[in-house]
């Protein structure tokens, strides 16, 4: 049979338990009321029903109070099972297995064991009737049973149905006046009415024990023949037997004769089973549709279902994203390349069981995971998030993750994971140009503010001194002082718009060299007579130490010593009175190398590395205490590698001086 045909809801199950521990109430409460009215001479608890004149005897009471704690105890859940519990239990379903086989002993030798003399002192000499006696053995077994075999429903559930059918026909012998139904012999004592109802309740509580087993299965089934099956038990057991008792009453009272109390029965009874019969085809019509029904819709949500399944497996063949499918508990049952990708992890390994998303998140991120599992239990799915996961080479990445939780409890997921690593890649380095922009906007403003000071600086005592010269009131000392600071300042205007003009040919590629044969050696030279007067105003020592012999290099003369009077000029600038100049001109087998060093200010290190960048001063304010626009070293770094060379600066810190050191490649004549 298939599991779908077997299957109770655990709603129904206990339904039927409940009937169950109703019935063993019962048959506890009957004994018990029988024993007390025993112990206690009390007729009127001994006749609990007053139906027939036959009173239930004490071991068949005693029966049904051991029967009935048997049923209550195995039906109720226990905390612990106790060894006691289960000795008291097996006691119990002896009690009734033993009293019936020694009533089936009594009336087979005929001899009496004053049984009741062990209940009640007070009990009449009475046997137990064959047919009760057979019964309590039946019960027994039943018990028996149902204790060391409770795996195997059909047993039980077996001998409950011969009890059942015994006192039944007990049942319908008192209710239709025959007493050959429930005293089989008649020379033997016959089974108590209330004995009869208590055997019902004891076949009833060992049904409904088990529903979901043996015969019962189908009984309690939740499917259509389930359902047709329990209509037509009880239209069998209860229209027959009250039917028949009301026809026989009528024919008793005189109202009708047999002929037509027979035929009036079997009417009703066709009208009966008409109607039975109409109810059942509809049932089932209804029943028959909503399967239809309910086939219909599977059929579409599989093929829902499938589709959409489809589409995922689809979307995880294309390894667009990570897609995994996993649990709450950290497992990962099946994921695309794109996910073992992100996580550096193998198919092998995956197959293998070795991956746990748990295990691969780092500590930190868990409780965010935690709060996002119960969101998707409660919803269905959880808002995206990031974390991070750890790579199988131990580095961590990135992740944009989302996941759906299916299935009736929500435990398993389908979880979507994007790799974040390049977008924080395009992040940082969006921020990085961000910043650099933002300082080099700010260099512009620095530069135009520095270039506004340095441009007016000149110009001021240019105006000055030419204003007074108008006035034509200047003796001929002054006049000539007038005209020099005018020149001076003329030609470092002219410097600052040279620089200007070389900054904007580097920048458009238009600044062209006269290469020629260079003396190294005379463009230092040069450039040291340049600067002479400068450095003789602050007592500034230059010493240029150099072979004899001229270094021969290849460039434009002029650039040159544009490029060591840069380098000399800002030694001069920034090395304070009295301090030291020393130039070092050596020659290498394949190159010159020339080195500038001075005892100044020199470089901090957060500085040195941007030394050579256009518009870049250590002390970028208008007010500082050098002047220049900051393109000198940057003109000169340009220059000499247009000449193949590098230029490098290099010092201890601030206070400790600075070094410039220039390479040129030598000329081929020279390296031969």
């Amino acid at each position: 049979m298939p599991p779908l045909l077997s299957y109770v809801p655990d709603s129904q199950l206990s339904k039927w338990r409940a009937i169950s521990i109703y019935a063993s109430t019962v048959i506890t409460l009957i004994g018990s009321l029988v024993l007390a009215g025993w112990f206690f001479n009390l007729s009127w608890l001994r006749n609990i029903l007053l139906v027939g004149t036959t009173s239930m005897r004490t071991g068949a009471a005693a029966s049904f109070v051991a029967a009935g704690l048997f049923l209550l105890l195995t039906i109720s859940p226990v905390e612990r099972r106790s060894k006691a519990l289960d000795h008291f239990k097996f006691i119990a379903a002896v009690v009734p297995l033993l009293i019936g086989a020694i009533a089936l002993l009594q009336s087979t030798f005929d001899e009496s064991l004053a049984l009741g003399q062990f209940f009640a002192p007070s009990e009449e000499e009475e046997r137990i009737g064959i047919n009760a006696a057979v019964n309590f053995v039946l019960t027994g077994l039943a018990l028996l049973a149902l204790k060391f075999r409770r795996s195997r429903a059909r047993w039980f559930q077996g001998l409950a149905c011969a009890i059942g059918t015994i006192a039944l026909q007990a049942l319908i012998g008192y209710v239709y006046g025959v007493r050959l139904l429930y005293q089989i012999d008649l020379s033997a004592p016959s089974m108590a009415f209330p004995t009869a109802i208590a055997f019902i309740g004891v076949a009833i509580a060992l049904l409904c024990i088990a529903p979901d087993q043996g015969l019962m299965k189908s009984i309690s089934s939740p499917l259509v023949g389930g359902i047709v099956a329990r209509r037509i038990l009880l239209v069998i057991l209860i229209f027959p037997l009250l039917l028949g008792w009301l026809v026989l009453q009528g024919w008793k009272l005189g109202w009708y004769d047999v002929a037509f109390a027979i035929s009036g029965l079997v009417l009703i009874l066709i009208l009966i089973s008409s109607v039975f019969i109409w109810k059942t085809a509809k049932i089932l019509n209804r029943e028959d549709r909503q399967r239809r029904d309910a086939e219909g819709q599977l059929k579409t949500a599989l093929e829902t279902l499938q589709d959409r399944e489809d589409r995922i497996s689809r979307l995880a063949d294309a390894n667009i994203i990570g897609i995994l499918f996993g649990d709450v508990e950290g497992g990962i049952h099946r994921a695309n390349d794109e996910l073992l990708r992100i996580i550096g992890y193998t198919q092998q390994e995956l197959e293998a069981g070795q991956i746990n998303w748990i295990d691969i998140t780092p500590p930190e991120f868990l409780p965010l995971d935690e709060m996002h599992v119960a969101e998707a239990q409660a919803r269905g799915a959880c808002t995206p998030y990031e974390k991070e996961y750890i790579r199988r080479d131990g580095q961590r990445v990135p992740v944009l993750i989302g996941y759906v939780l299916v299935g009736e409890k929500r435990r398993d997921s389908i979880a979507f994971i994007v790799d974040l690593r390049e977008r924080r890649r395009l992040e940082d380095s969006l921020r990085q140009r961000t910043e650099e922009l933002e300082r080099v906007n700010r260099l512009k403003d620095e530069f135009l503010a520095v270039l506004s000071h340095e441009l007016r600086t000149p110009l001021n005592p240019i105006l000055g001194w030419a204003q007074m010269l108008k006035t034509q009131r200047l003796d001929t000392t002054k006049a000539a002082q007038a005209l020099e600071t005018i020149e001076r300042n003329a030609k470092l205007q002219l410097t600052l718009i040279d620089e200007l003009l070389d900054v904007s040919r580097i920048l458009q590629g238009k600044l062209n060299l006269r290469a020629a044969p260079v003396d190294l050696a005379a463009v230092v030279e040069g450039a040291i007579s340049t600067v002479y007067l400068a450095a003789e105003s602050k007592a500034i020592s230059i010493e240029f130490l150099h072979d004899p012999q001229p270094v021969m290099v290849r460039g434009d003369s002029d650039r040159l010593q544009q490029v060591v009077w840069n380098v000399l000029s800002n030694a001069v600038k920034f090395t304070p009175a009295s301090g030291n100049v020393t130039i070092h001109l050596s020659t290498s087998p394949t190159e010159a190398k020339l080195t500038i060093s001075d005892t100044g200010r020199g470089i901090s290190a957060s500085f040195l590395p941007y030394v050579f960048d256009n518009f870049r001063q250590e002390d970028g304010s208008s007010t500082r205490s050098f002047g220049g626009l900051g393109l000198g070293l940057a003109i000169a770094k340009h220059l000499i590698e247009l000449h193949g060379g590098v230029i490098q600066a290099n010092s201890l810190g601030e206070g400790k001086g600075a070094t410039f050191t220039i390479k040129l490649p030598l000329l081929s004549e020279q390296l031969l």
